[in-house]
């Protein structure tokens, strides 16, 4: 990881090129969920929903590697870091949700970007049903992410909450070369054929990435390259590595 990137995760402070803004450390809203503010950076937030057991520290590299990549030209001063869910369901519903959601509409931003990935599906479909009056602020982009439970009604995503949604893009990888495909790559196809007049589904092309296994091409979607496991992936996130190819299908929402 650059020293400049990995100083401004940790201390807050802006490497050399990134002009009259600074960022607060990360702090606790409660269980799994730290923000982050930063000044100079507009009226839009970000909300980083990482996948089944990944810690905080890691989620908040990666946070912060996509604000280097793309978010500080885009308008977005406040950042939202969620580690991922203790099951792979989020069938506890341990993460502090409405203490996100609370915190979201006190900063009354105009734009809300929301990105999880893999099992962090499960928490961005319960803050959307628990987040109603946020939803027309809210661009959502789901990476790989798992299926709903029709069991329970905070962890899928019925169409009025997808109507409701100001956009939403489902993003399903695969290595066609090689026979690769992320887990839920028919979950993500079939999102973007069901929820098509509110939605758009993009395939990644995970070729370049150096995986042989599915595994990896699911955590392409984190980093480009990525690490043997989960946490060490996201944690060697940074603004040059970290895969933002998502933020074209999202980026007129943050101008």
């Amino acid at each position: 990881m650059h020293r400049a990137v990995l100083r401004a995760q940790v201390d807050g402070s802006v490497p050399r090129g990134v002009e009259g803004r600074r960022c607060e450390a990360w702090r606790a809203l409660g269980e799994g969920v730290t923000v982050r503010r930063c000044g100079g950076g507009g009226d839009g937030a970000a909300v980083f929903l990482a996948g089944w057991a990944i810690t905080q520290q890691p989620a908040e590299a990666w946070a912060a590697a996509v604000d280097e990549a793309v978010l500080r030209d885009a308008r977005v001063s406040t950042l939202y870091a969620v580690r991922g869910p203790r099951d792979v369901d989020f069938r506890r519903k341990e993460l502090a949700v409405d203490a996100l959601r609370d915190d979201l509409a006190a900063t009354n931003a105009r734009r809300v970007l929301v990105v999880a990935h893999s099992s962090g599906a499960h928490v961005a479909a319960t803050l959307f049903a628990r987040a109603p009056a946020l939803r027309a602020r809210m661009v959502y982009v789901d990476l790989d992410g798992d299926a709903g439970l029709a069991r329970d009604p905070e962890r899928r995503l019925a169409p009025a909450t997808m109507a409701a949604l100001r956009g939403a893009v489902f993003v399903a990888v695969e290595d066609r070369a090689r026979g690769l495909r992320g887990f839920s790559f028919d979950t993500m196809t079939e999102y973007g054929r069901r929820f098509g007049a509110h939605a758009t589904l993009r395939i990644d092309d995970a070729s370049r990435s150096g995986c042989t296994t599915n595994v990896c091409a699911h955590l392409s979607l984190i980093r480009t390259q990525p690490l043997p496991r989960g946490n060490a992936t996201y944690a060697a996130c940074d603004g040059a590595t970290v895969n933002v190819r998502w933020f074209d299908d999202v980026r007129a929402h943050f101008r």
